[in-house]
């Protein structure tokens, strides 16, 4: 998840909440978390590997209920800000990659930008 900063301002800003709406899930076994990277740029495969500058710690598992997940990023967006980053940027990840070796198909699925209909992730910052 990717967030344009070039108009928000971080050293007057109170609050920065991530929010996404978690959708449906495939038999996951492990929890996902939602890691705080260096901005991407233009998404591509090479990504995956993005600095990670900040693991928010799990935001998903097995037995979460399918809605809206909010998480605190203020000190994400101040430090962004702080090192000119044009973007805020974020990523889920399985705590444990290797949590499907049958290859079971164990997803989380998050609504995207695309097909979103309101329910697309937001940066939500109030000052």
């Amino acid at each position: 998840m990717r967030f344009d900063l070039t108009t928000v301002k971080a050293v007057s800003a109170k609050t920065a909440k991530l929010r996404f709406y978690y959708a449906s899930k495939s038999d996951p076994t492990a929890a996902a978390r939602a890691v705080y990277i260096a901005d991407f740029g233009q998404l591509d495969a090479n990504d995956w590997s993005s600095a990670e500058r900040a693991n928010l710690g799990d935001v998903l598992g097995p037995s979460t209920i399918p809605g809206w997940i909010e998480l605190d990023v203020l000190a994400a967006l101040t430090d962004a800000i702080s090192k000119g980053d044009a973007a805020l940027a974020f990523k889920l990840q399985y705590d444990d990659e290797n949590a499907d070796p049958a290859g079971n198909s164990l997803w989380y699925g998050v609504v995207a930008v695309e097909n979103g209909g309101g329910l697309e992730p937001a940066l939500v910052v109030t000052y």
